[in-house]
């Protein structure tokens, strides 16, 4: 117990901070997008693309190849740019990619092979945002710079986890339950992105307020439009 009270203290006196909060789940929910393909990648690709296993490695080397690019582009541009310019041209990326994925996977133009080439064109963004986001928090307080960047990463993988095991129920038939948890998930940055210069503890409590409503808003309009597109197939 003598070591679990001033990891507590810790991690109390971290959360009540409204940037490192904004920086921490910024790059929680960014990953949470990539994990959400990581979880239903493989059912997409074998189930409702009829593709072989070896297929799933493919696919998810495009995604990825997507992030190499874009880490190498925070590395050249790293000097040049702040980090929260950075933050913003990401998360913006991300939200646009995504958003023309959902509006193909809403008209039925969205097909597997495409929804993975965009998704590498959205790891872009998120190879601008995520590094940015990870080397922020460890900056507030030098001498816990480890438990900051550690509060960090158990945020992203957590989310991430969560998020990937979700998609083991949610996917059945269409391609619109991962759709819809990818820019679920991106919206979330983006809004996170948006308010986190704010500052004060009544003002966070208020923007977790506005981004769980949000949040619920996004999985009602998407389970509706889910039930809706399964009701004109039958």
């Amino acid at each position: 117990m003598r070591g679990f009270w001033p990891f507590h203290r810790i991690t109390c006196r971290f959360c009540h901070r409204a940037r490192f909060c904004g920086y921490s789940l910024q790059v929680a929910f960014s990953s949470a997008a990539f994990f959400a393909l990581l979880g239903g990648g493989a059912f997409v690709i074998t189930e409702l693309h009829g593709g072989e296993r070896s297929d799933v490695g493919f696919w998810l080397m495009v995604v990825s190849s997507g992030y190499l690019v874009g880490n190498l582009a925070t590395g050249f541009l790293a000097s040049r740019v702040s980090f929260d310019r950075l933050l913003g041209i990401g998360v913006l990326w991300a939200v646009v990619v995504v958003g023309v994925i959902m509006v193909l996977a809403l008209t039925g133009l969205l097909t597997v092979p495409l929804m993975f080439m965009l998704a590498g064109v959205m790891s872009v963004g998120h190879g601008l945002c995520i590094p940015a986001g990870l080397r922020a928090p460890s900056g507030f307080d030098v001498r816990r710079a480890g438990a900051a960047s550690g509060l960090t990463g158990f945020l992203q993988m957590a989310l991430g986890g969560l998020v990937a095991a979700l998609m083991g129920y949610l996917l059945s038939d269409s391609l619109l339950p991962l759709t819809l948890a990818m820019m679920a998930c991106t919206a979330a940055a983006w809004l996170v992105s948006r308010f986190r210069r704010t500052s004060g503890t009544g003002a966070i409590r208020g923007n977790r307020i506005r981004l769980i409503a949000a949040g619920c808003a996004a999985v009602v309009v998407g389970v509706r439009i889910d039930r809706r597109t399964r009701r004109v197939d039958i």
